[in-house]
């Protein structure tokens, strides 16, 4: 569309006699964030590029003025040259030392040298470009800046016909937290350098008769000779003087670029516009500008334009293409989306800016702009594009350690754009990996692994990171890290059992079979000890709620893993007497003081029978 070569909109300094500072320093004619107490971009003192030829060297001198930081830097166009500084007192500065930090980068045949000087000494430095040791010429550039509150701010951007004079202004001021103070009795010229490198020298005066304002109000104006060459255009605009306060020598620089139209055409009418609003829901789909346009001959043409919400500020730019057969005049259309806007607010009224024509060459080139206004009364409102939903439980529930338990999420794009998720963010003990597109309406499903590796709850939030403009990114995930499931053979083995009395009804010596005293936590070869007094089983009679039940309570060992527990009843003791009882209760009642495991209670309720006796089977599955 030719936008992409197309700089961001320039500082057009007015100046009166009550707005020279405003309109540089942040004023309705500048950046709002071009200089403030808060934050300062660094203030350039020189630029200088130049040769030294093989085996000689250079030196350039620079004034420096009171500044939290100086950074001189040089680019070398051979990795053999050198370079080094020297300070006010004439001290030669080559490496880092003090409050001076050096650093030296190398691509290829390019060299950076960078020092940067914290507090510097004020006065005159010079830099310092070495090519004794080199066999070629070596070409440099040395650029220094500082962190200032004495800044030089000026014109730059600006658009114009070919063959008009370029109107040039600038000023230095002090920002201080209470606002700017412009300095004045400063020297400020000018450089201007035409696409095809002429460079053309101009004076800035603070005399009250070059659109300067007022006489010595620190304001300067001036302008450059007419541009005959079409294009972007570089201005440096350079400042020199004493500090009426400080005494001190400064140098301030400032790069910018202004357009010099190539002549292709002119907008030649007042625009027009038309709100869109198929559905009638209040929002515009759409707002449609008309732009009269005449070119000067057959050609590419690009228009190209701005919406600028009135109380926000918020843009939206269009740009429309069209070819002519033959000079002539036309109507383009500019059509501006809501979707160009941030998502989930509402825009309008707007201001149309920056309507401008430019010739399709190699290159756009600028022909001209509309220089009036046009408020758009429309409401504009942006959809979500991409809306994040997360589906499914991550409630793990308890896992014994060194074991893993896995569990599916869904994750959706409520949207009507593709969803790029780049990574999933996991509490410590849970593993997940995802990172694809989702498209609109469409989902995907992510495996969520949970693995403890100490008892003990896990809790936190499984967020999603995507380009996502709403949605709810984040789900809840826990898990309780339960005790390590130890096999019986495993156990009978740590606890000195001999091999070829594993059996699981085998004695090893502790006075009952091993599948019992590997279920109670009983010491298979020792037997019972004074932990273990809650360990076998312990009948008993309870009533509750008008209900008498029989009790059996024991210890259940917490490694256990691969056995099943049966309860059965009897009245007599008879070996066909013994029948399968389903608990009417079974709970964890207590944890054993000594050991750690869980102690279990079972009820079963008496009813009309008489149940004398209960026991427990032990099996391993």
């Amino acid at each position: 569309s030719g936008q992409e070569s197309d700089p961001p909109d320039a500082t057009v300094a007015t100046w009166s006699s009550d707005s020279s500072e405003a309109a540089l320093f942040g004023g309705a004619a500048s950046s709002p964030d071009l200089l403030s107490s808060e934050s300062l971009p660094d203030q350039l003192i020189e630029r200088i590029q130049g040769s030294v030829n093989a085996g000689g060297n250079v030196t350039h001198s620079t004034p420096v003025d009171t500044t939290a930081k100086v950074t001189f830097t040089v680019t070398l166009d051979k990795s053999a040259g050198a370079c080094s500084l020297i300070d006010p007192e004439g001290n030669i500065i080559t490496g880092s030392g003090g409050n001076v930090t050096r650093q030296d980068i190398v691509d290829g045949e390019i060299r950076i040298v960078r020092f940067d000087v914290v507090s510097p000494t004020v006065g005159v430095w010079q830099t310092k470009v070495d090519a004794s040791e080199s066999a070629d010429s070596v070409g440099y550039e040395v650029r220094i800046s500082c962190e200032s509150n004495f800044a030089l701010a000026g014109e730059s951007g600006g658009r114009f016909r070919q063959g008009s004079a370029i109107p040039l202004s600038a000023a230095l001021g002090d920002v201080e937290a209470g606002g700017v103070s412009i300095v004045p009795g400063a020297v400020i010229g000018a450089t201007l350098e035409s696409p095809s490198g002429v460079l053309a020298e101009a004076d800035l005066f603070d005399d009250g008769l070059h659109a300067d304002a007022e006489a010595g109000d620190g304001a300067f104006g001036g302008s450059a000779n007419p541009a005959s060459e079409a294009g972007w255009y570089s201005v440096t605009y350079r400042a020199d003087g004493v500090h009426p306060a400080t005494g001190q020598a400064f140098r301030r620089m400032l790069e910018g670029e202004v357009c010099v139209g190539g002549g292709g055409g002119f907008i030649s009418g007042e625009p027009s516009y038309e709100a869109l609003d198929s559905d009638e829901n209040g929002f515009a789909d759409a707002v449609r500008v008309e732009i009269p346009v005449t070119v000067s001959g057959p050609g590419n043409y690009v228009v190209s334009g701005k919406l600028v919400d009135v109380e926000t500020g918020t843009e939206i730019k269009a740009s429309t293409a069209f070819v002519r057969e033959a000079a002539g005049t036309a109507n383009v259309t500019l059509l501006f989306s809501p979707r160009d806007l941030p998502e989930g607010q509402v825009f309008g009224p707007f201001d149309l800016q920056s309507v401008d024509l430019f010739l399709q060459l190699e290159a756009p080139e600028w022909a001209d702009r509309f220089s009036g206004s046009l408020r758009v009364f429309a409401t504009l409102y942006n959809e979500f594009s991409r809306s994040i939903r997360i589906t499914g439980s991550l409630d793990f529930g308890t896992v014994p350690l060194a074991q893993q338990s896995a569990r599916n999420i869904t994750l959706h794009n409520d949207g009507w754009e593709s969803l790029n998720v780049t990574a999933l963010t996991l509490p410590s003990g849970f593993a997940a990996s995802f990172a694809g597109r989702i498209d609109p309406g469409e989902s995907a499903t992510v495996q969520v692994r949970f693995t403890p590796w100490a008892e003990g709850v896990y809790s936190g939030q499984l967020g999603v990171e995507s380009d996502a403009a709403a949605g709810e990114p984040f789900a809840d995930i826990n898990g309780t890290g339960g005790p390590e499931e130890i096999p019986m053979s495993r156990w009978l083995e740590e606890n000195g059992v001999p091999a070829g009395q594993r059996g699981p009804n085998d004695d090893p010596g502790g006075g009952r079979p091993n599948i019992l005293a590997y279920f109670f936590n009983i010491h298979p070869v020792s037997g019972l000890g004074p932990q273990d007094g809650q360990a076998l089983p312990q009948a008993g009679m309870v009533s509750e709620a008008g209900a008498d039940y029989l009790t059996l309570t024991y210890r259940r060992n917490r490694n256990l893993t691969g056995m099943s527990v049966t309860y059965e009843g009897s009245e007599t003791l008879g070996a066909d007497s013994w029948q399968i009882v389903i608990p009417d209760m079974e709970s964890e009642i207590g944890t054993d003081p000594n050991t750690g495991d869980s102690l279990i209670e079972a009820r079963i309720i008496l009813g009309t029978e008489t149940r004398k006796f209960i026991r427990l089977r032990v099996v391993e599955q």
